[in-house]
């Protein structure tokens, strides 16, 4: 925020004027005598003439002039912008399990493991797809500008390697156009406002010499004012000396009006030079401000600009050096059916088939068989196996469509700019030619797939198994290549074919470990034995009560055995009445 307010009063008055408040007074005495005489008259005449001036300058405070010049101004430049975010979120997850130990006397120790899940990986060769490979045009350097970035912002922007691009990109596709052009009004408002500016500081320079010459006419026509005035004082006494009588005129004296009016005029022109002045001096200012105020914005608007302008130029020379990055994502980001009927034309070579090739027979040996069946028969050094060598194809004159050998609706992906598509044409010479090392025969399975590698398919058991049948049936063979054996081994060992994977898991396993030694001292210690035997007693005899109460029912006798007293009333007829209580 900035402000910025002034207040300007200016009062002028003609101060000269006001306190030179012009008193003049005059006394003077005229004395004539004279004698003529007339046939016989003698005349003798004396005059005597007397004048009292005073003169009070009130024309000059009547022509007093006062101008007031007031002005105010206030400009105040706001911006603000704001911008909050706020994002609040809170998650509590409380587990709470207790373990208790109920027995104060023993302690016990918890152990607590944590399950895994463990695999036993293991690679080998699944499956053999014959590929056509199609190019693609990659842009030239030259040919990746501006546009050809805004064209593919949507793809770019997933793809790309670095957000610090992300910013320049996001410009390049919103706000280039509109920058540019703001950028082209904020220079045209500074020019504009520059101009105003020179124009009103000629116009300033210009009152300013006006004001100069005003206020110089004004200093002359004082000092003329003054002289003019002695002159008329002057002129008056001689008109009173030499026509005291008023009958006859000397001369044409002027009283002063003409020298009143030109510094009249000569006070006015001053305040106007100065009013003018005042007035293209608060205006410059309000346009300074404003001249000011566009300055800022259009540098503000620029730096940024331009510096969006690097970060785009450093945008294109990343996209440059990682070309084929960009272009296989925007390869992938291509509609199937626009791929489709791009390529569906395209001519593919064909190649002369060769019906024969050439089979040769290799006795079996341990260092030259490349899988693991032929290498577990190795010890049957009746087998044999063959080798056939395909001969290089030859370019026919024919040519075929893509749609026609290859299935261009099922990209599996890029190398380089090339394009990898599965062929679908196997009755094709290259095919074979190109595959013939990854594939095997067998007897009765025909063909299947098999690693190029001479030890991939090579387990140690499967080394195991073999270097047993070769030693019990040709001891001399495996002498022969036991250093061979011995190189295969260590190769399969360092390879790790067949590694192990250890996935922790969120479960335990807990196990509880009793206290083999009680915390009691041996006071309560002996007083828990004692409490034992009693406990042992107890049991003792309540067993010894079980036999006692079993032999009363052995020998008939089914009365309570625990009654303490028994109370017999006879009666008259000789019936006795038995009641039985227990204490009471």
């Amino acid at each position: 925020m900035r402000s910025n307010k002034e207040d300007k009063s200016e009062t002028q008055r003609s101060d000269a004027e006001i306190f030179n408040n012009a008193s003049e007074k005059t006394d003077f005495k005229a004395n004539a005598s004279g004698s003529f005489k007339i046939g016989v008259y003698n005349v003798d005449a004396d005059t005597h003439f007397g004048k009292d001036q005073g003169v009070d300058s009130k024309n000059t405070k009547r022509n007093l002039r006062e101008s007031v010049v007031k002005s105010a101004q206030e400009y105040r430049n706001e911006h603000r912008m704001e911008v909050t975010t706020e994002e609040s979120r809170e998650d509590e997850t409380t587990t709470y399990r207790e373990i208790r130990n109920p027995n104060d006397e023993l302690t016990v120790t918890y152990l607590f493991y944590e399950l895994q899940r463990r695999y036993l990986v293991s690679e080998s060769l699944y499956r053999a797809t014959p590929v056509i490979l199609v190019a693609n045009d990659v842009p030239a350097p030259h040919e990746i500008d501006q546009a050809w970035l805004v064209r593919h912002d949507w793809i770019l922007k997933r793809a790309i390697l670095d957000d610090s691009f992300l910013p320049a990109l996001e410009y390049l596709a919103t706000n280039y156009t509109g920058q540019e052009t703001a950028l082209i009004i904020l220079e045209l408002a500074v020019q504009h406002q520059k101009s105003v500016v020179d124009k009103l500081s000629q116009q300033v320079m210009l009152a300013n010499q006006s004001l100069n010459a005003a206020t110089v006419g004004l200093t002359q026509a004082e000092d003329a004012s003054v002289n003019d005035q002695r002159n008329v004082e002057y002129g008056k006494f001689i008109k009173a000396f030499f026509d005291p009588l008023g009958v006859g005129q000397v001369g044409n004296m002027d009283n002063g009006t003409s020298n009143r009016a030109r510094l009249e005029f000569a006070n006015e022109a001053l305040e106007r030079a100065q009013a003018k002045v005042n007035d293209f001096t608060s205006q410059m200012k309000t346009e300074l401000t404003a001249l000011q105020v566009a300055t800022d914005k259009y540098t503000a608007a620029a730096t940024r600009h331009y510096g969006m302008l690097a970060e785009i130029d450093r945008l294109r020379l990343h996209v440059k050096d990682n070309i084929i990055h960009y272009m296989q994502a925007i390869w992938s980001h291509e509609p199937a059916d626009q791929r489709y009927f791009r390529l569906y034309n395209l001519d593919v070579p064909v190649f002369e088939h060769n019906t024969t090739v050439e089979a040769q027979s290799v006795t079996a040996q341990p260092e030259l068989q490349t899988s693991t069946k032929v290498f577990l028969a190795a010890a049957d050094t009746s087998s044999m196996t063959y080798t056939v060598r395909f001969p290089t194809p030859t370019l026919s004159n024919d040519t075929k469509k893509l749609h026609q050998v290859a299935d261009i609706d099922n990209l599996i992906g890029f190398k380089g700019n090339y394009m990898i598509f599965p062929l679908t044409d196997f009755d094709n010479y290259m095919v074979w030619y190109l595959i013939h090392n990854f594939i095997d025969f067998d007897d009765t399975a025909g063909p299947f797939v098999s690693d190029p590698d001479p030890h991939a398919d090579i387990g140690v058991d499967c080394l195991k198994t073999a270097m047993e049948n070769i030693n019990a049936k040709d001891p001399g063979s495996f002498a022969a290549n036991a250093d061979k054996f011995v190189d295969v081994m260590v190769q399969l060992l360092s390879n790790e074919a067949q590694q192990m994977v250890i996935v922790p898991s969120d479960q335990l396993y807990i196990e509880a470990l009793p206290g083999t030694h009680p915390l009691l001292e041996d006071f309560k210690l002996i007083h828990r034995a004692l409490d034992v035997k009693k406990v042992q007693a107890e049991v003792r005899r309540a067993e010894l009560e079980n036999l006692r109460l079993a032999a009363r029912l052995a020998s008939g006798e089914f009365g309570d055995p625990d009654v303490e007293k028994k109370i017999v009333v006879e009666t008259p007829n000789a019936k006795a009445i038995a009641i039985q209580a227990d204490g009471g």
